[in-house]
């Protein structure tokens, strides 16, 4: 058996088909698993302010008396497209 050298930096391992590197930080829920790179640990709560700010609007809406699908649209800030359609989510695209 070979024993590497405590002062080589680890290899990347996979875990059902995600790449994690040594210092990745991961995000896990019941929808699945998220890889942050360690660099963008400093950018994480503007992100996740940006984030809840959206989902706030977004939950105003749905929980809004007379729930309107327009609504829903702008509070995502998902322009239609010109058939009509709407691609989803924003971090869905």
């Amino acid at each position: 058996m070979k024993v590497g050298n405590p002062a080589d930096k680890p290899a990347p391992v996979t875990v059902a088909g995600l790449k994690v590197e040594q210092g990745d930080l991961l995000h896990g829920d019941v929808h699945g698993v998220v890889r942050i790179p360690v660099a963008l640990a400093p950018e994480l709560p503007d992100a996740i302010r940006a984030h809840e700010a959206v989902e706030r609007r977004v939950l105003d809406v749905c929980r809004s008396p007379g729930f309107d699908p327009e609504a829903l649209d702008a509070a995502w800030g998902q322009p239609k497209q010109s058939d009509g359609r709407i691609d989803g989510p924003p971090a869905a695209r």
